[in-house]
């Protein structure tokens, strides 16, 4: 089952403010957690 990931304007424009490099990092671990754990809420931790 394929799920569409849909971002708030805010963290859109979070993640636009970032590097290039950490952009893309932010957006494939969202990626990764998203796919294997869609209904697992993170923790929020930092690090």
């Amino acid at each position: 089952m394929a799920f569409i990931i849909r971002l708030t304007n805010d963290a859109k424009r979070d993640i636009l403010a970032l590097r290039a490099a950490d952009r893309r990092k932010v957006l494939d671990a969202l990626d990764i957690h998203l796919r294997y754990e869609p209904t697992k809420e993170s923790d929020g931790s930092q690090g």
